[in-house]
């Protein structure tokens, strides 16, 4: 028995959507209160034809406006059954059945009225089958079946005792058996059926579950294929610039190798190289971490010197695109060293400092700010580009996706942001990222001073 089915039979912590379909079967679509409203009509007139008397027939008109006002409310559940919440529908449900319950119980008056065996027999009997009516029909729902089987019932048991007699005792001796029989039914029923609403619920979610698994699946299939798809685009023009460059000074093209042009060539070919370089270790970083065998190396790092090296990295290419970029350090940071690794570090401030450049848009503002809160060292960069919608926010930090701007997005891998995240985590520190479409990017980054 699942964890959940145990704590709701012991404590009644039932779920929501097991809620909803207890109260779907008090007001089902079919009219069950036709057979109410049927069995009064019966029983009334039965006894009006039995007993000659015109009272029977004033109890079943009663009995009917009843059932009138059940039928509204069934009727306003059908139409609304966002009206009231589900213990309010329940509710609802019962306290308009226990007047049916308790009218029902006037039958026992009978006893006293009349002497006619028939008429008595004909009274219990209709009573007890309304009352097996009621267990049957509503399981999942034990109070709306005993605020029918408790007051008419017990009527006649009391009425049994008071009249005396072979039939009296003996009417009151049947409806205490019956009433803890019903009452041993109920309990059984209400067990059973909410052993099957829940497990029908777990079933369900489950199903959920494993559908959202297999698009999460099919979706990662689709994040690889167009990972693939970018990494050929990534990998083909570094190398053809390799080699290409590198044919150019094989054969000689502008004469011997010191010719200037060579020289130019040479420093293409180291770019593209170390481009390539990066992307292959990205892959390696990534593989590494999710199958735990990244190796750290934790030192003394002074977090002033990380700041200035990756603001000096990445300089060149913020002036490319007329970027300013602005430094913020505590004064604090140069009195205090912590312990990370440094390598890693670097490489986290690098790629997302490389972010920022590459989605802020010319003539922009890039700022990165160190300093210390608690006993966290933070680093925070901010830029004012193109931004992110919730959507892509998610999906940014998903290994292989891409989001915002085709063209832009097709210059890198996208594992910029997670595998910064999945470094970070490493590190024992804290990634957190937040983005505005149209108003740019911040991502703050702390680290423990003595992990």
């Amino acid at each position: 028995m699942s964890k959940r089915l145990k704590a709701f039979i012991s404590a009644s912590n039932v779920p929501d959507s097991v809620r909803k379909e207890i109260v779907a079967s008090l007001y089902p679509r079919s009219f069950r209160i036709g057979t109410s409203i049927l069995t009064s009509i019966v029983n009334g007139a039965v006894l009006a034809v039995v007993t000659r008397s015109w009272m029977p027939l004033a109890w079943m008109a009663v009995a009917l406006v009843i059932c009138g006002f059940r039928t509204l409310d069934w009727w306003s559940y059908q139409r609304t059954p966002e009206a009231h919440s589900t213990q309010q529908w329940a509710l609802r449900f019962t306290m308009g059945f226990l007047p049916f319950g308790l009218w029902w119980g006037t039958t026992a008056l009978l006893l006293f009225i009349t002497n006619d065996p028939l008429a008595m027999a004909i009274a219990v009997l209709s009573t007890d089958a309304q009352g097996a009516g009621a267990v049957c029909s509503y399981p999942a729902h034990p109070p709306a079946a005993l605020v029918f089987v408790i007051p008419a019932m017990v009527a006649f048991a009391i009425a049994g005792a008071i009249h005396g007699g072979a039939i009296g005792y003996s009417i009151a001796f049947v409806e205490i058996v019956l009433i803890v029989n019903y009452a041993v039914i109920i309990r059984e029923f209400y067990r059973s059926t909410i052993r099957g609403m829940i497990l029908r619920d777990e079933k369900l979610e489950l199903a959920e579950n494993l559908l959202e698994a297999h698009s999460a699946l099919k979706r990662e299939g689709i994040a690889k294929s167009e990972f693939l798809a970018h990494m050929s685009h990534e990998l083909r023009t570094p190398l053809n610039a390799i080699i290409g460059f590198a044919e150019v000074m094989t054969t000689g093209l502008f004469g011997p190798i010191g010719h200037p042009k060579y020289e130019e060539y040479l420093k293409d070919i180291r770019s593209s190289a170390s481009h390539l370089l990066n992307i292959i270790n990205e892959v390696l970083d990534v593989a590494r971490i999710e199958a735990g065998e990244l190796t750290l190396h934790i030192g003394d790092v002074d977090a002033t010197y990380i700041v200035r090296f990756a603001e000096r990295l990445i300089e060149q290419r913020a002036q490319e695109k007329n970027l300013t970029i602005e430094i913020e350090l505590d004064p604090q940071l140069l009195q205090i060293t912590f312990r990370t690794d440094e390598v890693r570090l670097k490489q986290v401030l690098i790629n997302l400092l490389s972010n920022a450049i590459k989605f802020t848009d010319q003539n922009g503002k890039i700022r990165l700010e160190a300093g210390i809160h608690d006993k966290d060292v933070f680093f925070e960069i901010a830029d004012n580009g193109v931004g992110m919608s919730p959507e892509d926010l998610k999906r940014s930090l998903l290994p292989f996706m891409q989001v915002g701007n085709t063209k832009v997005a097709q210059e890198g891998t996208g594992l910029g942001l997670p595998l910064s995240r999945q470094l970070i985590e490493r590190l024992g520190g804290k990634f957190h990222i937040v983005s505005e479409l149209g108003a740019g990017t911040t991502v703050t980054i702390t680290l423990p001073i003595d992990p």
